[in-house]
This record gives structure tokens, sequence and C-alpha cells, in this order.
């Protein structure tokens, strides 16, 4: 008996801590509650705050929005595998208050096509929290969003922590990610195998938290897994940035510099923002770094460091500045560098460097994003020719519609043979970033030119298409519905069973590239005689 009152004693305890909650919050023996909407939660309370964790979801709506607090209990963390293998969710938004979102909890989360992070900072300060430059936002850990194929495209508005190999997006459909950097943000954890990701913008925070420059490094390692599709980095505010370590792109072997590329190998372009300059034409520099503590002009970042003997000595990998006047070259010692110098735009190359780095002074910084615009192609599906294929769009920011070549420019890649090309768009004047469109290029169609009808077999006669694998011929007693397959191969003259006069016959060619089948367009239908 005794034992029994100190149990219901302890709960009473627990219920008075967890505050206000819905009657069934806290049942007996038991420190989980399921709101209205779904979402399950834990509770629990420490020395000096009341926490909630988020353990699963049991709703049915598609769009979640998890809050920053249940009663009186903060929602601090996404439990491991909360959602995982949730089909059903396409959005969810996430509260400020997360500390953490734990392995696999959006795993496999196939329809899943965005996540809103609303920002830490602002909850803290709301809170009464200290804000420093060391603190880190959100730990994710590994696998978080892995295999969450719809999802396309995600936005930090802070920093994020995870280690090298986390792999957060491993497995799923992520082509852009942009992520603010703090002293401790896990770039690598957050794009290390995320095998679609095609472009990482960069940014620092413009509100004072971080003043210490941050090295932008991407490793060579072999337990790193390439990164195929990575061709653009963007970096904003990079007046804040360091430098780029040019040992993680480059190594030293057998006396000579060559690639270590590895795990980004398609990667064409960097792009570096510059907030503004002052009359004089001199980037304003937000922070103090190195010796001496203040600098009226910025030196970033290094790249491409040449160590001693030969390879330094032969001067390879000097860099080179398509215009002084906004990049200048400096060579101190073993480490060359670069100096913002002025309003304006400038290239920096290496000799053999697959990628351009590009400097953008002063008024780069305001240059629109293009990604942001409305690219249209009405027609996403071509016939091969043989010649190169230039689909149609366009692209509407707003209400305007922008010019080819003033606006942007165009680059049309795998756009002659049968498999799927890509458009990629590249801001241009007032616009920055890049867009990049896929298309179909299928065979061309064929028509059944001969039909014999026999007691048991019927023939089909098609023209002979070399492009094609092979010919489908489906058929159906009514003109315009109810077609079912008749014959699937490489026969020129199809036997087939079942074929009548009266019946409808149409004809498609395939052909199968890699791993995807491409179909032509159907003849029109014919009547059997």
């Amino acid at each position: 008996m005794r034992r029994i009152k100190n149990v219901l004693v302890m709960l009473l305890a627990v219920v008075l801590t967890l505050g206000v909650l819905p009657a069934d919050a806290v049942k007996a023996g038991s420190l989980d509650y399921t709101d209205k909407n779904g979402v399950c939660y834990h509770f629990w309370t420490d020395s000096d705050t009341s926490r909630a964790s988020v353990t699963g979801y049991t709703g049915d709506k598609t769009e979640v929005v998890i809050p920053e607090k249940i009663g009186e209990h903060r929602v601090y963390q996404i439990n491991m595998n909360a959602f995982e293998g949730n089909t059903g969710i396409t959005s969810v938004t996430l509260p400020g208050s997360l500390n953490s979102i734990k392995s696999e909890a959006f795993k496999n989360c196939t329809n899943l096509k965005e996540i809103v992070f609303n920002d830490t900072f602002d909850w803290k300060i709301r809170n009464g929290e200290t804000i420093s430059a060391t603190t880190i936002p959100l730990r994710i850990d590994a696998g978080a969003f892995s295999g969450c194929t719809s999802l396309e495209k995600v936005e930090f508005p802070y920093g994020v922590d995870c280690n090298n190999l986390e792999k957060v997006f491993a497995g799923s459909g992520v082509k852009e990610i942009t992520v603010c950097w703090t002293y401790y943000t896990g770039i690598l954890g957050i794009i290390c195998g995320a095998e679609k990701l095609e472009v990482l913008n960069i940014k620092f925070r413009d509100d004072g938290l971080y003043k210490a420059g941050i090295n932008l490094q991407f490793e060579s390692r072999p337990d790193l897994p390439s990164m195929p599709s990575l061709r653009e980095i963007n970096v904003y505010n990079a007046e804040s940035l360091e430098g780029i370590h040019g040992g993680y792109f480059y190594e030293e072997k057998d006396g000579k510099m060559r690639m270590a590329f590895t795990i980004c190998p398609n990667l064409k372009n960097i792009n570096l923002y510059y907030n503004e300059t002052n009359d004089a034409g001199e980037v304003v520099v937000h922070r103090e770094y190195g010796s001496p503590s203040s600098r009226t002009k910025y030196y970033v970042p290094y790249f491409g460091q040449c160590y001693g003997g030969e390879v330094y000595d032969s001067k390879t990998y000097t860099p080179v500045s398509s215009d002084t006047s906004v990049a200048k070259i400096i060579s101190t010692g073993r480490v060359n560098e670069w100096e913002a110098a002025g309003a304006g735009t400038a290239t920096i190359t290496y000799k053999d460097m697959p990628f351009t780095i590009t400097m953008h002074v002063g008024a780069g910084q305001a240059k629109k994003n293009i990604a942001d615009a409305k690219l249209t192609m009405p027609l996403n599906k071509a016939t091969y020719t043989g010649k190169e294929i230039e689909p149609y769009f366009y692209i509407i920011d707003g209400k305007t519609v922008l010019e080819q070549d003033k606006d942007y420019t165009v680059e049309v890649k795998d756009n002659v043979e049968i498999g799927t090309g890509t458009v990629t768009v590249t801001g241009k004047g007032d616009y920055a970033g890049t867009i990049t469109k896929s298309f179909e290029i299928d065979p061309g169609p064929v028509i059944a030119k001969s039909v014999v009808i026999g007691k048991k077999k019927s023939v089909i006669t098609v023209n002979a298409d070399k492009q094609a694998d092979g010919y489908q011929i489906y058929y159906s007693s009514k003109k315009s519905k109810g077609y079912k397959k008749l014959y699937s191969g490489k026969d020129l003259k199809a036997e087939v069973s079942g074929l009548k006069s009266g019946m409808y016959i149409k004809v498609r060619t395939y052909k199968k590239v890699g791993k995807t089948t491409y179909y032509s367009e159907w003849s029109a239908p014919v009547q059997v005689k």
C-alpha cells in the first residue's frame, strides 16, 4: 500500500510539474501525450526547465506544424525515427525552440516536399536566452532526412551542427541547400551524401553575431562520398569569409600538385558576394581579423596554397585575376591570396583549375537570385531528330518577363541523343544564381504499314526505326479508349492473337537509356479491316 501511495505522489508531482496541458496529456503511469493533430510527445522536467520531445505522428494531415511549446513545456527535440516512413506528410514546420533532430527522424518520408525552419535566434531572444557567435542553434544527426525523394530545396535560417559523415540528406531529392555559418556549422555533414545537390548557398548573418572569419573547406578524404551533381557554391556576406582552403582542392604527390577534387568533381562556379563599398570604392569591413587588428581593405580568401620546393617555385598555381582593381593578387612567401580591392566583378582562375571563382564586390550583393523567378517550359518533351534540340521556355520574375543575354545566359546539355537533357540558366546583369530544368528527348513515332488478319494469328508490320530498341502495339474495340497491350518487342512483323476486323490499333517505339525507358508518341489509331 505504501508503495502504491508513493507512485501516486510521484505521478501527482509530475502532473503539477508539467503545467497546463489537456486533461489526457499525462495518463496514469505515462509521460506521453498525443495532441488533437496526431503529434505525439514525451515530457520530462529537469532542475531548471520542462521539456517535450516529438516521438511520432499518428495524424492524417499532410501539412504538420510542430509548436514551440506544449503548455509551459519547450519542444526541444524530434526523436529518432519519429516520422520515419510516413508517406502522407508533404510539409513540416519546425519550431525555433528545437535543439536537435535525431537520427533518421524523417527517413523515407517520400512525399515530403517542404521543411520550414523557424528562426531559433528569434525564439531565444524572445525567451531571454543569451546569444553568442558560438551558439549552435540546431544539432542534426545521421540520416535525419535521408530518402526524402520529393524534397528538392531546403533553407536553414541559422547554423547547424553535423559531423562530416552524418549524411543528413543522403538518398534525398535535395538539389539546393541554403545554410548560415557559425563557428561550428557542419557544412560537410549537411551536404555529405546528398548526391543530387546542385547548388549550395552559404550566408553569414549580418546581425553582428559572427565576427570571426571562417574557412570554406571541402575535404578530399577518401571516406567522404562524392557529390557528383554539385556545380555551384554561392557565399553571401563574403567579407566574413577567412579563406577557401586550397589544400582540400589540391594535393601534393611526387613533388607536383594534382587535383584531389574527389568530393565534388563537377563544381564549376564559386561566387563570393561582398556587401558594400565606401565612397572611395574600398570594401567595407564588418569585422576585425588577424593582425593588424583592423583593416580598411580586406584580404580574402586564399586558395591553392603551394608549400615548399619545386611546387611553389614553379609558380604553376599562382592565381590570375580578370580585373585587378576588383581582385588584386597578393603573393606573400608560401601563400597566394587575393584582396577584395574595389567595387565590381572579377574572376579568379588557376592553371588547370576546373572551376571559376567570381568575386562580386559592392553591387554584387544587391543582385536578385534568378532561382526566385519562375522558369516555365510549356513542352518538356521533344522528339529525336539527330540534331541539337533547343527547348522553348520563358522566365518571369513577378510580372517581368526576363530577356536572354540581358538577364541570363543559357547552356543546354545532352540535347541530341534520346534521354534526358538539361537547360541551365545563369543570371546576368541584375541577376545572379542559376536555374536548371530537365526535358526528355523521346524516340520518333512509327506507324503500322500493314495488318493481315488470320484465323489464329494476325501479322502487324511496322515501319523500322533504327534509334528504337523495340515497338509496342495496343488494341481496342473503340477508337478513343479502352486500349490494351497486344505486343511489345523488337520484331518489325509482330505475330499477335485476338485481333479482329473492326478493332483499332496504335503503335509507339521505345528505347532504354540507363535505367529509364523513353517512349515515342502514339501513332494515330488505325481501324483493322
